[in-house]
């Protein structure tokens, strides 16, 4: 398990629609690497219901890798 932040445009595509597979993708492959802590990016976090969604997205996927 790393102590870093990850912060390179997490769930990006919700800024422009749903999310992408790739999106999801790169998430789960950065949680086998160790890491725990994600910062999502300003454009999402401008709009409440992106943001929403985008948590929503990360629990779904912390709940599946047992952390």
């Amino acid at each position: 398990m790393f102590n870093a932040i990850v912060a390179s445009r997490i769930l990006d595509s919700l800024q422009d629609g749903p999310v992408s597979c790739q999106d999801i993708m790169d998430v789960h492959a950065l949680l086998l690497m160790g890491y725990r802590s994600f910062m999502i990016g300003d454009e999402v976090c401008f709009h409440r219901e992106k943001l929403l969604l985008a948590c929503d997205i990360l629990q779904a996927l912390f709940s599946r890798k047992k952390v």
